[in-house]
């Protein structure tokens, strides 16, 4: 059987023999075609097995096989004792790098048989060596992938790989995250366990200095991360707070211009209550008229009012005069009947010998039992004292109660 270069039979030769005997087979006689026949099945059963045994263990040109659920094809091809192989796309990785302050490794398989598929055999048997998977957990992030598949080909275009298979050191720059090349193996050949291990050395004891200026930058950005996070913290509790203030001022304002609107409004009320008073009090003097003539006194009665300001007024009735108009004298004086009541100086109301006068609407000040001279005391209305039994003037509507009764002793009018 012809061999390949280099005394290793490759697949690209075991194809070229395969062809000549095909045509060697048609043109032989009987017992010749049979010979070549079963050399044939002879040389298709070793190209099954010589391709079994060198196909990637990422996938076939059939099967394209990613990043994703690496470790189990892995582990099914060459054991479970491997570096640890990060399951995402390129991108991921050398972000997930950047984060650990690690270069990323990256493995590119050729999957193409022949003498490709026998390096991408050598360097993943040297993955699962004792110090390279040490060296690989604690210095690097692993990515590797079929060059084929997805996920291959988008690293190979990412890192720039000219052929396959692809083994290379990425550095993630902290400053403006972009990747760059640290280190490339030629793979021509493959390298051993220690030879491996030997070249991952000397890359970073000539390139992991980079490293440290990553760690001091990712540090920096750290800190101007936090400052902004604070500094936006910060401007939204002060814009909270503003808020706050705005709405309490708000408030305030509000409660303000409802103060100033019921203030507005009470005296408006007031100079409107003033004015109806006044008008009503004028018609009521006018309606009153002048005093009974002092020659009528047998005629009259004498009525003293002691005002809340200890003033007393006096004035005469005629003893035919309405009970109503006693009240009409008192509204004229200034008295708030709503808010006051009228009893006799020294007798209080609901004492025997008292008059209230509110329960002798339509009678005379004579049947009401007003002769003489009188003393009428204005009183405040007592706390949760009602309306009942008060008696509306004319004109007005205020309700006012009037207890009398003849003056005795200290009370006199005089």
């Amino acid at each position: 059987m012809p061999q390949g270069r280099g005394g290793g039979g490759e697949i690209s030769d075991i194809d070229g023999s395969e062809e000549r005997l095909s045509r060697h087979d048609i043109s032989s006689s009987g017992g010749t075609s049979k010979l070549a026949q079963a050399f044939a099945k002879l040389v298709d059963l070793l190209k099954e097995k010589l391709g079994s045994a060198v196909g990637g263990f990422f996938g076939s040109q059939k099967t394209l096989g990613g990043s994703k659920g690496l470790t189990a094809r892995f582990a099914r091809r060459y054991g479970a004792k491997h570096p640890i192989f990060f399951e995402g796309t390129y991108k991921q990785a050398t972000e997930a790098a950047l984060r650990a302050n690690k270069f990323t490794l990256v493995f590119l398989t050729s999957e193409k048989g022949g003498k490709k598929s026998r390096a991408d055999d050598a360097i993943a048997r040297s993955f699962t060596d004792p110090a390279v998977i040490s060296f690989i957990n604690e210095h690097f992030i692993l990515f590797a992938a079929a060059g084929p598949s997805p996920s291959g080909a988008d690293a190979a275009r990412r890192t720039g790989a000219k052929s396959l298979p692809y083994l290379g050191v990425i550095r993630t720059v902290a400053k403006d995250s972009k990747r760059a090349l640290v280190g490339l193996h030629h793979c021509n050949p493959p390298p051993s366990a220690g030879g491996l291990v030997k070249w991952m050395s000397q890359l970073l004891e000539v390139k992991g200095g980079v490293l440290e200026a990553d760690k001091t930058e990712l540090a920096r950005l750290a800190v101007e991360a936090n400052l902004a996070k604070e500094r936006q913290k910060g401007y939204a509790e002060a814009v909270m707070v503003d808020q706050k203030q705005i709405r309490k001022e708000k408030r305030e304002a509000a409660a303000k211009a409802k103060e100033e609107a019921e203030r507005l409004a009470a005296e408006a009320a007031a100079e409107a209550k003033a004015r109806a008073d006044a008008e009503r009090r004028a018609a009521k003097a006018a309606a009153l008229g002048d005093e009974p003539a002092a020659g009528a006194a047998a005629a009259a009665v004498e009525v003293a009012l002691r005002l809340p300001d200890g003033r007393r007024e006096r004035r005469r009735f005629l003893l035919s005069d309405d009970t109503e108009r006693l009240y009409d004298w008192a509204d004229v004086l200034g008295v708030e009947l709503e808010a006051s009541r009228l009893s006799r100086g020294g007798v209080r109301r609901g004492q025997e010998g008292a008059v209230d006068l509110a329960a002798e609407q339509g009678k005379t000040l004579e049947a009401a039992g007003l002769t003489g001279r009188v003393l009428v005391l204005v009183e405040a209305r007592e706390s949760g004292e009602g309306k009942k039994g008060g008696r509306r003037g004319r004109g007005e509507g205020g309700e006012g109660g009037v207890a009398a009764a003849p003056e005795r002793g200290g009370d006199s009018a005089a």
